[in-house]
């Protein structure tokens, strides 16, 4: 009774279907695609082959050809959570593939019956396919998805994908520091300096220029005899600087006159 109940039990619990590459089931799409276009052709022909509805041609080909699949979507801060109707489909029959920013189910359940009659044996085949394509509408970490089916509904838990955060380095006319604006008061008084610093300039490259001319002038004075002396105030005839070069060794002026 206990092993029974056991096996009862780990029927009921969930199981998963396989996870794959979304590149494994390119093949399979594309011959679903093919089939689906080929009745939808044929819906086009047989209404005469007139244009114009070519999308409800195609989407009742699909109803035809494909069992429906309803999905639901819950999205929380941190995982997205899809829940999928595939009644008729165990896990075995299942596949799913999670890209980052999208969702594929497929599956194919296959059935095949015989009949004897009249010592004749019928044997039929049927097979039902789903294929969904979602677009999720937020970025997912496909690596850590986990799915489950359950009752004919498939559950799918996929964590969003981390945030990449962008650390920007500054240049570094950025790290210089920068000058705050001046206040009102502190510019006026800023122009009142420069304006006495131009103005003491100006005076000292005046008493510049005025000491250059009176050096000028006593260079002058001096090669001439005529200089007048700011220092001395006397002034010095032209005749003595001639008569001085004419002058015997240690003889003073009056010396010179008398003689």
């Amino acid at each position: 009774m206990g092993e029974q109940s056991s096996a009862v039990q780990r029927a009921q619990e969930p199981s998963g279907p396989k996870i794959v590459k979304f590149e494994t089931l390119v093949e399979r799409i594309d011959s679903v695609f093919n089939h689906i276009a080929r009745r939808a052709y044929q819906i086009f022909e047989g209404h005469g082959s007139q244009h114009g509805h070519d999308v409800e041609d195609w989407l009742k080909a699909e109803r035809e050809l494909l069992c429906p699949v309803d999905i639901e979507m819950t999205e929380t801060d941190k995982t997205l959570q899809i829940k999928a109707e595939v009644h008729g489909f165990n896990e075995k029959e299942l596949e799913v593939s999670v890209e980052p920013t999208r969702l594929t189910i497929t599956g194919k359940h296959e059935t095949s019956k015989e009949e004897t009659k009249d010592k004749m044996v019928y044997s039929e085949s049927m097979a039902s396919d789903i294929l969904r394509v979602v677009a999720l509408p937020a970025e997912v970490d496909a690596a850590k998805v986990t799915a489950t089916v359950k009752n004919g509904v498939l559950n799918i838990t996929v964590p969003k994908a981390a945030k990449v955060q962008t650390i920007r380095v500054s240049t570094p006319e950025e790290r210089k520091p920068k000058e705050e604006p001046m206040s009102a008061s502190a510019e006026h008084e800023a122009r009142i300096a420069n304006e006495m610093g131009a103005e003491m300039d100006e005076r000292e490259e005046g008493r510049l220029q005025d000491e250059r001319t009176e050096q000028e002038d006593l260079n002058q004075g001096m090669a001439t005899g005529t200089h007048d002396s700011t220092h001395r105030g006397v002034k010095w005839p032209p005749s003595y600087r001639t008569r001085s070069k004419a002058a015997k060794p240690n003889q003073g002026p009056k010396d010179q006159e008398n003689g």
